[in-house]
């Protein structure tokens, strides 16, 4: 549905449902699903220029993942944003 919105222009209603859909850890079809809205969300306030916020969501993952295996997709992804400096865009 995020998707949608920027497709459609309407980044604060995007903004909107990844906010949401955040909120909602525990009710997803699983932890993956969250990881990638976090992503998601994180970029999203990267193009709003809110960057404090960005790096709070992926220090929170990096956190949350501590524990993980390196090869790990979102271990991986935090990683590569980490050397790129925070641009890699989620699918």
């Amino acid at each position: 549905m995020a998707k949608a919105w920027l497709q459609a222009g309407k980044v604060e209603n995007a903004l909107r449902v990844l906010e949401d859909a955040s909120q909602q850890k525990n009710r997803l079809g699983g932890k993956g699903q969250w990881y990638r809205i976090q992503l998601r969300l994180a970029d999203l306030y990267r193009q709003l220029g809110r960057e404090t916020e960005a790096e709070k969501i992926e220090a929170e993952l990096r956190q949350l993942l501590v524990y993980a295996d390196s090869d790990f997709w979102i271990v991986k992804e935090l990683n590569h944003r980490k050397t790129r400096g925070s641009r890699a865009a989620i699918r």
